[in-house]
């Protein structure tokens, strides 16, 4: 694998887990409905990029 490849990969591990973490402060704010998509999509991108 080259360069690019790996960090395209941690760049996409990157952003799910920022996605995971606003949805968990949206869900602490009461926007339970968007913070979950939020961290369901967040976790999407965290397994594509493992």
């Amino acid at each position: 694998m080259d360069k690019e490849g790996k960090i395209n990969i941690h760049s996409i591990k990157l952003i799910g887990a920022t996605l995971g973490a606003i949805g968990f402060y949206l869900i602490a704010f009461d926007f339970k409905i968007i913070g979950a998509i939020l961290i369901g999509l967040g976790g999407i991108l965290l397994a594509i990029g493992n």
